[in-house]
């Protein structure tokens, strides 16, 4: 079967076989990956595909449709039904990321990916015309799987077929908000009572005499904060004693969870009436820290060096893993919000391209 994969996260955009399946390959003794974290109807969503594809015969001027629910076959083929946009009867055999033999491009999308899409563009609705105008403007030629996007850690996975392994069950698990995702948030606001901010430790080199900011009042510290992204605040009350010694109030974290973490869209940042002595800012680092894959990464390779330090020498050959792409314990992780997290990060790059082409069209 012939890899093809999502033009919008890089994942496969085919089902997912399990060993109780009658299509499952009879050279594969165990689950595809870790039945603890993910199972077969959580990978449903992969195999929920629309095509977007351009009518040449279309007789208005858009041109561009989204069809049905589409079914891969073993090639680059989907079996595409009719859809709101996509007005033939029956079933219609749409080819994908290919212009030959006279063949129009078209696109796999996940459904669950594009309704991602269309929340990152939101309030605007999508135009489809330019969203395949700028699919059309990254592709790779004929016979190509994917577009020419960073698609994070499923880079890794994309060749011929799809790499199935365990370790990467964040990727095959839906970015769609869920009940289950909702009452994680709830827990949060629930179990974190509000403490004092931690204090911030200053450089040894720095003093009042080479230190501009104590000449700045509070207010005006606090304006200049609300003017930076995170990282960079962390920087600064790091450098500067006077912007160190700032209380940044339980407003001011909760305001940060929206503007740095866009893809927390279903966040109840204001419904929780509980979450009135919440710690924000506890909230924030732990929102933060279950979404994030390289810090993960990161975590997970300290802990193999420890391992290897205190084990004696092994004889033989072992198995490798490549730990820079596969995590071995999800148990710290909220992998849906981990593969959101991701493919917010490549809505990014394709938005970059959308909204200016969206402008350009829709001022001509």
């Amino acid at each position: 079967m012939s890899g093809n994969y999502c033009a919008l996260c890089g994942v496969s955009v085919r089902d997912v076989y399990w060993p109780d399946d009658p299509n499952y390959y009879e050279g594969d003794r165990d689950a595809p990956y870790n039945t603890d974290f993910v199972s077969p109807e959580s990978c449903e969503w992969m195999g929920d595909v629309r095509i977007l594809g351009w009518d040449l015969n279309a007789s208005t001027y858009k041109k561009a449709f989204l069809t049905g629910p589409a079914k891969a076959d073993y090639t680059v083929y989907f079996r595409a039904p009719e859809g709101e946009t996509f007005p033939p009867k029956g079933d219609t055999l749409i080819s994908t990321y290919t212009e030959d033999l006279g063949e129009v491009m078209a696109f796999p999308l996940h459904y669950d990916c594009y309704d991602q899409f269309r929340i990152a563009l939101s309030p605007k609705s999508v135009d489809l015309d330019v969203l395949y105008e700028t699919f059309k403007s990254i592709s790779k030629g004929n016979y190509a799987t994917s577009l020419k996007l960073d698609y994070g850690a499923a880079n890794e996975c994309m060749g011929q077929f799809w790499e199935e392994q365990l370790g990467i069950e964040d990727l095959v698990t839906s970015p769609s908000s869920s009940p289950d995702l909702i009452e994680y948030y709830h827990s949060l606001t629930r179990d974190t009572s509000c403490a004092k901010e931690p204090s911030t430790q200053i450089e040894p080199r720095v003093d009042e005499t080479s230190d501009p900011f104590y000449k700045f009042s509070p207010e005006i510290l606090l304006h200049i904060i609300d003017l930076l992204d995170t990282p960079s605040v962390f920087r600064w009350r790091k450098s500067s004693r006077p912007v160190a010694r700032l209380a940044l109030e339980r407003g001011f974290w909760k305001s940060r969870i929206y503007r740095d973490m866009p893809w927390l869209y279903d966040f109840p940042i204001d419904e929780d009436r509980s979450s009135l002595d919440t710690d924000w800012r506890s909230v924030y680092d732990k929102l933060d820290l279950v979404s994030s894959r390289s810090q993960k990464i990161a975590r997970q390779a300290r802990e193999i060096a420890r391992e290897r330090e205190n084990e004696p020498p092994k004889r033989g050959r072992q198995r490798q893993y490549n730990y820079g792409l596969v995590v071995r314990d999800w148990s710290d992780m909220d992998l849906a919000l981990t593969n959101r997290r991701r493919i917010w990060g490549i809505l990014g790059q394709v938005l970059d391209l959308y909204l200016p082409r969206e402008a350009k069209s829709h001022a001509a």
